[in-house]
């Protein structure tokens, strides 16, 4: 409506029957903002119901009161929505029963159950609606996709199989198509539903912006029908409220594996890639990453790298590179740095170098923790010097509920510490370590040639850091590691000694601080 009254409507009023149908904004002073802003453009709103008289003296006073109740309105009926909402317990507030079950209509006096088709209603205040297990080739699925899940495999992979074996994407009411494919999301909403272990968890997710507001989130504005998370502190659940397809253990171990893969890592577009340096090309120009291309002519193909900040922002030239060029003379470099004498002398040395930079990152982050610590212990006890004060105060509830948030928080602080302190006790084992170095060194170039185009990828990145393309010099300069990554130990050493130096690096913009030598050796190429 906006839009249309900004550009000559052809109408001069907007007739609404009262108050509360012009606005419900959180801001009460929004509706007359609009107000003067449509009456600016020739367009009048005009209300129905309402015993003010427009040409009254304090009419504009009149309609800002009628807009403050239209808001307290709002945000009564969003408070009584979510309790209604919670108050249901096992039964569903409406809306398709997740893949892999049904709706039931339960009569509320005589308990007759009754099948409800897709879109069906029940009969408002004499059904209400459960779940209970639907088509058994579909609860099939649900169990075999979580199985996939606890033996590692990621989202990707999982939707691929499915789909390989033409099983129909979950889709439900109007947007049911029996050809859709399956996509990693699908599988991930799938993964991430508790109601497969026998739970109904309500207020996981909120729409009410008036509730965002109170609890002080960012409202989205530019969204339709925005969604705001709640702190799982905040989830209504209700256990077996309705058959389970899954068992709990099955459930625990598929969080487990989901929690893990959330670490850093290359997305799934630049694991499945053709393109062996997918992610690992940096544009010196803008800063984006290059991303794989190709083209054909006639019956070739070419590919390519070409420059994400031209591809997707628009924000450089259009910069290519030659996908077999770059990739042949990247293992060029990798090959004659790896095999470079004095590196594979000096194995030992620089280990023990690297090796330095873990207890001092760990020293910064223990005393970090100690720090955080000490805070946390303080606000507990004035806590609970303000709970002995209260009573049997209404507030009671809420001071005990951010104690137990502070006894959690703090045994999470003494789990790092104890993990730090463990992680100190373990020491590396410089000359098998150093074996496997050299063993990894000295079959690079063979092991390369006969791996498939996901491991290749997964061995370069365990050799190159950071490849940079200078478009005004022409000229691609490489980081290649002293080291490579050959354990899982010297990837986390490596880890620890790039954190390390990030601190440093801030400690130095304030004046204080380290300088450590890099490990990594720059190669340009003309």
């Amino acid at each position: 409506m906006r839009q249309v009254v900004d550009s000559s409507p052809p109408f001069k009023a907007v007739i609404c029957y009262d108050e509360s149908r012009w606005g419900r904004a959180i801001d009460p002073e929004e509706n007359t903002y609009w107000r003067v802003h449509f009456r600016n453009r020739g367009v009048d709103v005009v209300l129905v119901k309402t015993s003010i008289d427009p040409n009254n003296d304090f009419a504009p006073m009149l309609k800002s009161f009628e807009g403050i109740q239209a808001s307290m309105y709002s945000k009564k009926l969003s408070e009584v929505t979510l309790r209604g909402a919670l108050d249901n317990e096992a039964y569903s507030n409406g809306g398709t029963a997740p893949y892999g079950y049904k709706r039931v209509a339960i009569h509320l006096k005589n308990q007759t159950e009754r099948v409800l088709a897709e879109g069906e209603p029940s009969i408002h205040k004499v059904e209400k609606v459960l779940w209970k297990l639907g088509d058994p080739h579909e609860i099939e699925i649900v169990r075999e996709i979580f199985e996939m899940r606890s033996q590692g495999k990621s989202y990707v992979m999982i939707a691929d199989a499915l789909n390989k074996r033409g099983v129909a994407c979950p889709k439900r009411g109007r947007w049911k198509t029996k050809d859709q494919k399956w996509a990693g999301n699908t599988v991930r909403t799938i993964l991430d539903n508790p109601t497969y272990c026998g739970m109904r968890v309500y207020n996981r997710l909120s729409m009410s912006k008036i509730i965002a507001k109170q609890k002080g989130k960012p409202l989205k504005t530019n969204f339709k029908r925005p969604h705001f998370k709640n702190d799982p502190s905040e989830w209504v659940i209700t256990e077996n409220a309705h058959p389970a397809i899954i068992d709990q253990e099955l459930w625990k171990c598929t969080r487990a594996v989901t929690e893990k893969s959330h670490a850093k890592r290359p997305n799934q577009y630049v694991i499945r890639s053709e393109y062996i340096l997918s992610g690992m090309i940096q544009c010196g120009n803008c800063g984006f990453n290059f991303q794989g291309w190709s083209t054909r002519r006639g019956e070739k193909r070419y590919t390519k790298y070409v420059c994400g900040g031209h591809v997707n922002k628009r924000v450089c030239q259009n910069i290519s590179i030659a996908s077999g060029a770059i990739e042949q003379f990247t293992l060029k470099a990798v090959t004659e740095t790896l095999q470079d004498a004095k590196i594979a002398g000096r194995t030992e040395e620089l280990l023990q170098e690297l090796m330095e930079f873990a207890p001092k990152l760990d020293e910064v982050t223990a005393k970090s923790i100690e720090k955080a610590l000490e805070a946390n212990s303080r606000k507990q006890q004035n806590l609970i010097s303000v709970i002995g004060r209260s009573g049997d105060s209404p507030a009671l509830g809420a001071l005990m509920s951010n104690l137990e948030k502070l006894v959690q928080d703090e045994k999470d602080l003494k789990a790092q510490l104890q993990t730090i302190a463990d992680d100190g006790h373990k020491k590396l084992e410089v000359h098998s370590t150093a074996d496997l170095v050299r063993n990894f060194i000295d079959n690079f170039e063979q092991t390369y040639h006969e791996l498939p185009p996901d491991e290749k990828k997964t061995i370069m990145r365990k050799c190159v850091s950071k490849i940079v393309f200078d478009p005004s010099k022409k000229v691609v300069h490489f980081a290649i590691r002293r080291i490579p990554t050959a354990t899982q130990v010297i990837e986390k050493l490596y880890t620890k000694k790039e954190a390390l130096m990030q601190k440093c690096m801030s400690a130095e913009s304030s004046g204080g601080g380290i300088r450590t030598p890099d490990t990594r050796i720059m190669i340009p190429l003309l």
